[in-house]
């Protein structure tokens, strides 16, 4: 199934009234999963060894070429898988893109799927290339068609590409942010004509490697003609500061990685918890592979850290909704023996801690004049994990008591310690109805403080001050 016999498809397509935009990407995405090859039209799908997860296999299509390649490491029964979709540049290809990129190596070393998507005429629709050709619908079909084969995590599929494919990341978070959870460009900055109409259905974290010495699209922005087509690049540290915008993150950026001439800043405090990152590595227009670290692995600790809150965790079950819930302590109910300070780093500028002398290591405080109390609600059942962002400053002020509605309290010793707000897991995790609950925090040791509570369903791990509260 060559380049010409798909985009053949594609123009019989567009003058077959009876052949619907939706049958005929999903059929596009199952011709090209059905022959896996190095072709142009061609999907390359390449999984994490080992895992027999499958609930589905239309047409009794699989094979070992298809499925590669077969170690012995799998994931535990029943566990829904990410997956990451890459974007090839503007004349490469989908196999070209999965021997040179390492995206197979990480893949297997976190136990993802990571597909290649392969465009018509080796292009996407994105910045005046390929106009008359729907990507958009393409890409979404990819994720579809690999969700009857795989079991997957709708809520954790993402996006990757280099140079063109780059463009067609940033178009994809600015408009079908609903479907993909984040997004990591390689190369490409956002172009005036893609800033130009980004506007993102919900906050999406958005990070971009752009390299140092690239001499096409260069770090200080400008126009350039590739292909006939002419584009105006934003500077990298333009596009990064307009994703942070997008995104409402506040602060500075925080360095995470220097290495060499390597650097990579996120934002750590945008809306709804998402990140914003920009890399700038050694090298030029290419897959970044000789920077002197790993792009592929780095870009997807990134990309693991986001969910998307509108797609369900387990495409088999079509349940398990992510839910986030966000709590400021300060506004629960705080007995009176509580305390509540400003502090300008605090998630809404104040935090919550038990005034100076008040200890009940042995036991939880008997009254509520000693408690937080958190009304919350979840849409659906399920278990929980309870994150605090806390300050412990020393062994003697390193704890608390928790409680899930009329159970039994619950030690939380030892917390990390630390002079800056930090966010630490909670030890016991909880089996929640879909409804209303209440978690209480009962004082331990003086001088611990905290400042805000998550509560979620999922694995995701918070940042910065976390997402919007709910109370």
């Amino acid at each position: 199934m060559g380049n010409n016999n798909l985009l053949s498809e594609f123009i019989a397509r567009r003058h077959h009234a009876s052949y619907s935009s939706a049958e005929y990407h999903s059929h596009r995405a199952d011709r090209i999963w059905g022959q896996l090859r190095s072709l142009s039209g061609t999907l390359l799908l390449h999984r994490f060894p080992g895992s027999g997860e499958q609930h589905s296999q239309p047409n009794g299509r699989r094979t070992k070429s298809q499925l590669s390649p077969a170690h012995s490491r799998g994931l535990p029964s029943g566990q829904p898988v990410p997956v990451v979709l890459v974007l090839h540049p503007l004349g490469g290809t989908a196999s070209n893109t999965q021997s040179g990129t390492g995206w197979d190596a990480t893949a297997d070393a976190n136990r993802f799927v990571v597909a290649y998507g392969q465009g018509i005429s080796n292009s996407w629709n994105v910045s005046g290339h390929s106009p008359n050709v729907d990507d958009v619908s393409y890409l979404k079909a990819i994720g579809d068609s690999i969700s009857t084969r795989v079991r997957i995590a709708p809520n954790r599929i993402y996006i990757a590409g280099y140079s063109l494919g780059g463009g067609m990341s940033h178009h994809m978070a600015c408009t079908q942010a609903g479907y993909f959870a984040a997004a990591h460009p390689f190369i490409f900055h956002l172009t005036q004509n893609i800033n130009s109409t980004c506007a993102p259905s919900r906050p999406i974290g958005v990070q971009e490697f752009a390299g140092i010495s690239d001499p096409l699209v260069r770090l200080q922005g400008g126009t350039v003609t590739v292909g006939g087509v002419t584009n105006t690049f934003l500077s990298a540290q333009a596009s990064f500061q307009r994703w942070a915008q997008l995104n409402g993150c506040t602060g500075s950026p925080t360095t995470v990685l220097t290495s060499g001439n390597n650097t990579i800043q996120q934002y750590m405090s945008c809306n709804s918890g998402v990140r914003v990152g920009l890399g700038q590595l050694n090298g030029g227009h290419d897959f970044l592979i000789g920077s002197g670290i790993n792009p592929s692995a780095n870009a997807w600790s990134f990309l693991s850290t986001h969910t998307n809150p509108g797609q369900p965790a387990d495409a088999c079950t079509g349940g398990g909704t992510d839910v986030n819930v966000w709590l400021e302590t300060e506004r629960g109910t705080v007995g009176s023996l509580w305390t509540r300070p400003n502090d300008s780093t605090a998630s809404s500028g104040v935090y919550a801690t038990v005034a100076v002398g008040n200890n009940s290591t042995a036991s939880a405080p008997a009254s509520s004049s000693g408690w937080i109390t958190l009304p919350l609600s979840v849409s659906t059942s399920g278990t929980y994990n309870v994150w605090l962002r806390t300050k412990a400053p020393d062994a003697n002020g390193d704890s608390f008591w928790l409680r899930m509605d009329d159970g039994s309290w619950t030690t939380w010793n030892n917390i990390p310690l630390s002079s800056s707000w930090t966010w630490n897991q909670f030890t016991t995790t909880y089996n929640l109805s879909a409804g209303n609950h209440t978690l209480t925090i009962g004082y331990r040791e003086d001088h611990t403080q905290v400042d805000k509570v998550y509560i979620t369903n999922t694995a995701t791990t918070p940042s910065g001050t976390g997402g919007t509260p709910n109370n």
